[in-house]
């Protein structure tokens, strides 16, 4: 009986055709010196070298799978010496991983193994400046900055009377402003609260506005607490259409950009750097996902429905959008 069983699984092995490891006589192996070849798309070759054992004749090597654009040149096994495929693409295949197929054949039986072909990206750098790209052909970079204006930092100016000769020195550019708890404007955590009061805010935008290119960001990173539920901001919206969150951040613009409005007491509230500065990019909330758990729909509709109402204010304005925290927003 074993004897019989030791036949039928050396008949079994005869006939695969997927073969990469060494086997006795008659058993057609395929070996390659690398299961990944990379081609750039400048025309650099690589040379593979497929090893054969167990023929019984002649061996012929075929790849599969090449895309268009590469080119696959092979040299056949001969005698003892090994076969090469050497693969070299164009700029014309797309850059990408593409998957090949070596099979050996010698007529009675066959082998094959999987190739990774790599199509990567070649670039070329000129000697030249391309004047239309970057500022007057030059990649420029800057520095910028962060302020989170709120109850607990709002005296850094006042405390730190060279800070703004300091902060001014760096050249920032579009140092961003977030204000977040005391820091918004309008109402009060806990409460119902409508009223109005930039003191917090303005402590540390004011300053700002003066130094650096005169131009920070300007981020609503929340709304005022009476527009969430139970008016506790870190709760889902009260009002998911953010029509009452549009007209909050248009009066942010009046206030900075256009003169400043007038509240139903009859108070007027400008902001102290106009008309000399403005903000002119703002960014529209901040962290979407991890703050009050907004989705992909409910950012979009609030976006939507803030940048037009601002605009009609003042048409000037520039936006920053999906300004995102971590792994939860991936």
């Amino acid at each position: 009986m074993l004897f019989w069983l030791a036949l039928i699984c050396l008949a079994v092995a005869a006939c695969n055709s997927e073969s990469g490891s060494a086997g006795g006589p008659g058993i057609l192996n395929l070996s390659l010196s690398s299961s990944m070849a990379l081609a750039p798309q400048d025309g650099t070759q690589m040379k593979i070298t497929a090893n054969v054992t167990g023929n019984s004749g002649p061996v012929t090597l075929t790849v599969s799978g090449v895309p268009t654009g590469t080119t696959s040149n092979v040299v056949q096994p001969s005698g003892s010496a090994a076969g090469t495929i050497t693969l070299y693409s164009s700029a014309s295949t797309p850059a990408g991983t593409y998957s090949l197929k070596v099979t050996a054949t010698d007529g009675a039986s066959s082998a094959s193994q999987n190739l990774t072909l790599v199509v990567a990206v070649a670039a070329m750098v000129a000697g030249t400046v391309d004047q239309a790209l970057g500022v007057g052909g030059k990649l420029q970079q800057f520095m910028s900055t962060s302020f989170q204006p709120a109850e607990w930092d709002y005296q850094f100016f006042q405390l730190n009377p060279t800070a703004k000769t300091a902060l001014g020195n760096l050249q920032s550019h579009h140092i961003r402003l977030q204000g977040i708890s005391q820091g918004v404007p309008q109402g009060s955590e806990g409460t119902n609260s409508t009223a109005w009061d930039f003191t917090i805010l303005d402590d540390i935008t004011q300053p700002v506005l003066g130094v650096g290119d005169h131009s920070p960001e300007f981020q609503i990173a929340k709304a005022p607490a009476f527009m969430y539920v139970n008016n506790d901001s870190a709760n889902t919206f009260s009002d998911l259409t953010f029509k009452p969150f549009a007209g909050y951040a248009a009066n942010l613009v009046r206030y900075y950009n256009t003169g400043g409005f007038t509240t139903p007491d009859n108070v007027l509230h400008v902001s102290p750097a106009y008309p000399n500065e403005k903000v002119t990019w703002w960014g529209i909330y901040n962290e979407p996902s991890i703050n009050n758990n907004l989705d992909a729909f409910q950012y979009t509709t609030m976006y939507n429905t803030l940048v037009p109402a601002m605009q009609s204010v003042d048409s000037s304005l520039k936006f920053v959008g999906l300004e995102l925290c971590c792994g939860s927003e991936d």
